[in-house]
This record gives C-alpha cells, structure tokens and sequence, in this order.
C-alpha cells in the first residue's frame, strides 16, 4: 500500500522512514506532526560536533526542553561504522549505545531491548515506541521496531531493493471518518512511500510538504548524496530554521 494519500490527508503523528533513493543512495527520515499548540511549537536542530552533523534533535522553539515526550534526540550518526538510528524519543540515545557496537551489528536484540525498556508512551493513547536503524556496510536492509500497550515488543528487518521507495512505520495510522482522530497502530502495520528527492534536503521538503499543513511540524533526513562522499543531514521546520 502507498501511504501517499494517508499521509497527505491525515494525522499520522510520527514517523520514521528507511529506504533508497532514486539514485539507489541509502535514506533515512524523520517526520513529526502535531495536534495540539504545544506539539507544534517545536523544530529539528542538526546536531554538529566539530563542524560535522551527528544528529538531529527536536526541541522547543525557545531554550526550555524539558518535555521528555516532546523534546528528544531523533536521530543519532555513528560515523566510523556507519550506524544511523531513529526513534520517537529519548530511547534514541539509549539505543545508540547499544546498537552502535560490533557485538550487534544488526541491531535485532538491542532495539528490541530498549523498545521494550522504555514501553509505549504514558499518555492517553499509549503512543507506541518506534525505532528503525540502517547499517550502511549492508545498505539494502533495514531494522525496525514497535512496542504497543501491553503487547510484545516487535524487532523486524525489511529488504530494500526499490529506489525511490521508502518503508515507512508511523505512530499513528490516520482516521477514514476524522482526519485529525487518533488512531494507533496497534500491528505496527508498515507502508510504502515514493519519493523523489536525491539530497538530504530535497527528501526533507519533500516530506515536509506531503503533510497536512495544519498538523505538520518538522522533517529531518540523513542521505547519502553519492557513494564518494558522507552521509548528509537536512531539516525543514514548520517554525525557526
């Protein structure tokens, strides 16, 4: 199924993406939307340490972030082994440091450890967790991961052989009868998304402007542009840079 319709017309909360691009180039994004003034008061930073990108972070508008549901690290960069992780929240660091290790280079028991550590989120829906990593050294497989309310924790890989095509695993699913109800997904159900973009910045718009514009709230995506050169990092912003 092609969410492209789904995701242009409802609200589908979070939501991570991993694929190629149409340049057969590894991708990996990030999407946030939001409901409420609070939820949409928010941006993605780059994080940079020595002038180069290791993450995004999503973060208040002013200097406070001090909401763990709200203001997170959503993607983390390994650089010397060519790790990338992704999550809807302060699980990304945690996994990082699990995952990020030769002993588990597949991710399958770390992810599914910190997913099931952490559970769903303690609101009133019981916003599942969602993860998803990309090991670059195998760049056509891909790791995802969901915990639900009082349900298993579920780790997967999903083989990447499309380009232009990601996969992608959203906190919410969207709602027929109201496009802004909440509807979880409960069966870490996963869809297929087409895409143009071949830099990170194209994907980031891309993304951003599929979304409702009154729910969406920022993108980030991590690509590589060519195989000669690293990975880049791009935002697009509902508010701020």
């Amino acid at each position: 199924m092609d969410f492209s319709e789904v995701i242009s017309n409802a609200y589908t909360g979070r939501g991570i993406l991993i694929g190629l691009s149409r340049q057969w180039m590894p991708i990996i994004l990030y999407a946030v939307s939001g409901r409420s003034e609070a939820s949409r008061m928010r941006k993605a930073t780059i994080l940079e340490r020595d002038g180069i990108a290791y993450g995004v972070h999503i973060g208040p508008l002013d200097e406070s972030d001090k909401d763990e549901l709200r203001h997170y690290d959503a993607m983390l960069i390994d650089p010397e082994r060519d790790f990338v992780v992704v999550t809807n929240g302060r699980h990304t660091n945690d996994l990082a440091k699990r995952y990020m290790t030769p002993k588990d280079k597949l991710g399958v028991w770390a992810m599914g450890y910190v997913l099931d550590k952490y559970g769903s989120e303690p609101d009133d829906y019981h916003t599942p967790r969602i993860a998803g990593a990309s090991n670059w050294v195998h760049p056509h497989r891909a790791t995802f991961g969901i915990k639900n309310f009082r349900k298993a924790v579920r780790v997967w890989h999903e083989t990447l052989l499309e380009n232009g095509t990601v996969f992608y695993l959203p906190t919410y699913t969207g709602s027929g009868s109201n496009p802004r109800d909440v509807v979880v997904n409960k069966n870490g159900e996963i869809y297929k998304l087409h895409m143009d973009g071949t830099t990170a910045q194209e994907l980031a718009e891309e993304l951003f402007h599929m979304m409702p514009k009154d729910l969406v709230v920022c993108t980030a995506a991590v690509a590589k542009e060519s195989w000669s050169e690293g990975r880049k990092v791009a935002v697009r912003n509902l508010h701020g840079d």
